[in-house]
């Protein structure tokens, strides 16, 4: 781990990541647990090259060195994509060029056979750039229109407020067909046609880390991109493929230090004073419940700029991160490297921590490690999988929370849904519970689910009607919007 460790004290990676490595594989070399990082944040990709640089005394490649060197096309084609390096050249002088996500096993032999070889960094912007112009399938012309294409295309989807950029192969050879997510539905769009082109998915692909030589498996990366105001925004890009073709889909997620407000939300006055004092407590447990894509996570972040970030440590868990905030530690979950939920919880506990973000409790390991983190005197803040509140205590259960323990744990349970306002957007329709000591006490007596919320002075449930009905009363919402939401939940109810 020293490589990682030397560049954290560099300042070039955040301290979460080194730690979320330490926990990791420990078969994996120092050099490949870097990679990994960069695959999963290639933002950092120029900063780590810069250090990679001075720490082994290796100069960056330089911009006059720009011509391929004479070897096949094929010898070319399987350097570039089976490990990341090229074979480049002016004058008589043969170079390497090489990122750090490169084979670099590979070089001892590249060595032998190229006497007076020399070894130059690169990003992997500029070794594609090399690769497509040395072979003359890509001149740079051809580069600049995409990335304007691309700039455009992401104006359009800001324009219009879309959540979600879906680029999809068409029925035609290299046809590339577009939609945007507007307000949960999605939406093609006249002028998007102008801006696809087949070049744009391996733009993307190489913009968000990825490899763009894979087309039969899926993967996943990041991305950022400027508005031309230079508003910073993060993007979310997976891979699909499919009988067509491969299919992108990008999240757009604003960056920076974003503040969420529970009022821009749409939650009420006398419920936001409600979340609010319960931020202000030092332990127990608070939930955000609903199915996916009804906007729990933004509510979780709203809630966390409550907080004062710069006296607490709050460490956040999730599949993936979606909103980069500086002031908070982030930390992506990987199953396949063996850091699931509990792992990261696990060492999470070790970081002192006074409020925990947990991204979804999904099994029996995280529920029991996050409601006994709640009761240890720390806030955690989460999201299940449920209908309603009520639902919810149910598959608390059936993960093996006792009821004792969320009865001496739990603060509060807030379930939501996301439907379209009457001005555009979306606002949550929501049912929030407060856990008082008449409902501790109810839920340690084991009371059948119905009669838990039983009327009594002093309870404080909104219920998902009741909200809905407000707001109608308020014009913020249609009645339609609301049909598909309102029978559903309030038979739960009866």
């Amino acid at each position: 781990m020293q490589l990682l460790k030397w560049l954290r004290q560099e300042g070039v990676l955040p301290r979460d990541l080194v730690y979320q490595l330490e926990d990791a594989e420990e078969s994996l070399a120092d050099f490949s647990r870097l990679q990994r990082v960069l695959k999963e944040h290639p933002t950092l990709e120029d900063a780590v090259l810069e250090r990679l640089a001075r720490r082994y005394q290796l100069p960056l490649l330089p911009r006059e060195v720009d011509q391929l060197w004479s070897i096949s096309r094929s010898e070319q084609e399987a350097l570039f994509h089976e490990s990341l390096l090229l074979l480049v050249g002016n004058e008589g002088i043969p170079w390497l060029a090489l990122t750090a996500l490169a084979d670099w096993r590979r070089l001892p032999r590249l060595q032998f056979q190229y006497p007076g070889l020399r070894l130059g960094l690169v990003n992997r912007v500029r070794l594609a750039q090399l690769y497509r112009e040395g072979r003359g399938d890509a001149p740079a012309m051809e580069e600049v229109e995409v990335s304007q294409q691309w700039q455009e295309l992401f104006n359009v989807a800001l324009r219009y407020g879309a959540s979600d950029i879906h680029l999809e192969p068409g029925q035609q050879p290299d046809q590339l067909l577009g939609r945007l997510r507007i307000d949960g539905e999605l939406q093609t769009l006249p002028e998007l046609s102008s801006l696809l082109s087949s070049q744009l998915l391996p733009h993307l692909k190489l913009q968000a880390g990825l490899d763009i030589a894979v087309r039969r498996r899926p993967q996943d990366g990041y991305l950022q991109q400027r508005t031309p105001d230079g508003q910073l925004y993060d993007l979310r890009l997976s891979s699909l493929p499919t009988e067509q073709g491969e299919k992108l889909v990008l999240r757009l997620l604003e960056s920076g230090d974003l503040r969420l407000d529970l009022a821009q939300l749409g939650f009420y006055e006398d419920d936001r004073a409600v979340l609010k004092t319960v931020m202000r407590r030092q332990y127990g447990m608070l939930l955000v419940v609903g199915p996916t894509g009804s906007g729990k996570t933004t509510t979780l972040y709203a809630l966390l700029n409550q907080l004062d970030a710069q006296r607490k440590n709050v460490i956040t868990i999730e599949d993936p991160v979606e909103y980069h905030l500086p002031r908070l530690t982030q930390v992506s979950v990987q199953p396949a490297q063996g850091l699931g939920f509990a792992e990261a919880l696990r060492a999470t506990l070790r970081q002192d921590p006074d409020v925990i973000l947990v991204g979804e409790i999904r099994d029996e390991e995280t529920a029991q490690i996050a409601f006994k983190a709640a009761l240890t005197g720390h806030l955690v803040l989460a999201t299940l999988h449920t209908n309603n509140t009520l639902s919810c205590l149910q598959r608390l259960e059936n993960l093996g929370v006792e009821r004792a323990l969320i009865a001496d744990t739990l603060l509060l349970v807030l379930s939501q849904r996301l439907v379209r306002s009457a001005v555009g957007g979306r606002l949550p329709v929501y049912e929030l519970l407060r856990l008082d000591e008449t409902l501790q006490d109810r839920l340690r007596r084991q009371l059948a689910t119905d009669e838990l919320l039983a009327p009594y002075p002093g309870l404080y449930f909104r219920s998902i009607a009741q909200t809905a009905e407000r707001m109608l009363h308020d014009h913020l919402v249609r009645k339609e919007e609301l049909e598909p939401i309102l029978p559903i939940d309030s038979e739960s109810q009866q």
